[in-house]
């Protein structure tokens, strides 16, 4: 409410407005109303530091809202803001629960490079896993031949999901 007039009241919101109003209403579970406030949060350009931008797209993706938190997570990326790596692996790891949005977390994957790539296994293998659930066991076995040739080394439940995935499929 207080954050609807504050037009009323002649006060422009800033960047502490916006991710405070959120946290609030993500704390009583008002992912949609959230989600209303970040989508006025990114339409005028405006995003707390990193670890704000980590908390938003958690708080996203525990209401269930993890599409708008990848929109959060481009948003971030484009301003060049980096996001804790700990909220982007919630983030592929909520992008797998549905089949449509499997392709986004596949598409995250190519953020991972050097140092992070090299302990991205939980990520990696959860999307494999979401490929192999949507039946797209190529694309899991694509995604395998390159953790094989460019990390993370890949462990026996990654090759268990693909074999597995292949099986169901015939």
């Amino acid at each position: 409410e207080v954050f609807n007039k504050f037009g009323d009241f002649g006060c422009v919101p800033n960047v502490d407005t916006y991710y405070f109003t959120i946290e609030a209403l993500s704390r009583r579970s008002m992912y949609d109303w959230a989600w209303s406030v970040c989508e006025k949060m990114l339409d005028e350009g405006s995003l707390p530091e990193n670890e704000k931008v980590g908390k938003i797209i958690s708080w996203l993706c525990k209401g269930r809202k993890a599409k708008d938190a990848h929109s959060v997570y481009l948003f971030a990326k484009e301003k060049n803001q980096i996001t804790p790596r700990s909220s982007v692996n919630f983030l592929i790891s909520s992008l797998c629960r549905e089949d449509e949005t499997v392709k986004l977390a596949l598409e995250m994957l190519d953020d991972f490079s050097g140092e992070a790539r090299k302990y991205a296994i939980k990520p990696f293998s959860t999307v494999i896993h979401g490929l192999c659930r949507m039946k797209d066991v190529d694309g899991a076995k694509q995604l395998l031949s390159k953790m094989i040739t460019e990390g993370p080394p890949p462990g026996n439940a990654v090759f268990n999901s693909v074999i597995s995935g292949y099986s169901k499929a015939g």
